[in-house]
């Protein structure tokens, strides 16, 4: 039994004392647990439980059970039988919740067609978009057997200095450097937060049409495919030319990179892979970019 107060105090917890009810209610993290005094029972998120001993009041203070009011407000507690404590853990903090406003649809689409560019090699065209400091993500397919690389911005404007800095062939994923090219960079995304349902827009170059748009919504995330990745599934229509153009949440932040879709007419079955899988290898592309030295064993070179 400890001291009501200087425990809640410690924890953070909110609390409040009913004199007609001689009971105490705590509240931390979303929990809230209620006490009687000389009664050994509890209530724990509005469900009925046993004590182990009752709160009593000693010389003008409500001693309660530690073990019992830490664990139910979501504390553990670990005990050291040699010196005698008591460690209480505070249980960790919620989720944030989003504040920042949903862009429209249209405003989405501005942002990735602004830094979306198309990628062409000898036999295949593609999609790519703009990181920042001339650097440039694509899909690492698109970049097979392609001895010479340009880019097409929307503005009509063909880059031919590029080069690929860095690429993950397990992922499928590349960075190009093109040190010509100047865009709006887009911001990158958290993949884990990706919740089914939500709206997304991808952005490309389908069929060689440059800077087209299509929305939809996410259909799973880590779908896995005979291929042993792990995929965004996503509803927004892409075709053979979307590959490696930036999925885009309603942040417009890019949270996937298209890659492939369902063939044999299936429809608006497609997919990406998680943006979380781009950043290790942009920061190997920064390193290369400006000649840090890194793990030789782990770089890759066309």
């Amino acid at each position: 039994m400890v001291p009501m107060r200087p425990l809640f105090e410690q924890l953070g917890a909110d609390i409040e004392w009913d004199e007609e009810e001689q009971a105490v209610t705590s509240w931390l993290g979303g929990r809230k647990a209620k006490v009687f005094l000389g009664v050994w029972k509890a209530l724990v998120d509005g469900n009925l439980v046993e004590l182990e001993a009752p709160p009593v009041l000693i010389n003008g203070r409500i001693f309660v059970p530690l073990r019992f009011i830490s664990e139910a407000l979501g504390c553990t507690v670990d005990w050291d039988e040699k010196s005698r404590t008591a460690f209480i853990f505070k249980p960790p903090l919620p989720p944030l919740v989003e504040l920042r406003p949903q862009l429209t649809a249209a405003k989405v689409a501005e942002l990735g067609i602004t830094s979306a560019v198309t990628i062409r090699g000898e036999t295949k065209q593609g999609s790519g978009f703009y990181l920042g400091e001339g650097l440039v993500a694509t899909s690492f397919h698109l970049l097979e057997g392609q001895f010479r690389l340009s880019l097409l911005t929307d503005d009509d404007v063909s880059h031919d200095m590029v080069e690929v800095l860095a690429f993950d062939r397990e992922r499928d994923l590349a960075i190009l450097e093109a040190p010509e090219v100047e865009l709006p960079s887009l911001p990158l995304g958290d993949s884990e937060r990706v919740k089914v349902g939500q709206s997304v827009v991808a952005v490309g170059s389908p069929l060689g049409l440059k800077s087209t748009v299509s929305d939809g919504v996410i259909s799973a995330v880590n779908r896995q495919l005979p291929d042993n990745r792990y995929y965004i599934q996503f509803t927004a229509p892409v075709s053979p030319g979307s590959s490696g153009g930036p999925l885009l949440n309603m942040y417009g932040e890019v949270i996937g990179i298209t890659t492939a879709y369902a063939r044999n007419d299936v429809q608006n079955i497609n997919f990406a892979i998680p943006v979380n899988k781009l950043k290790p290898l942009l920061i190997k592309a920064m390193e290369r970019k400006n000649d840090i030295p890194g793990d030789n064993a782990a770089d890759n070179a066309l």
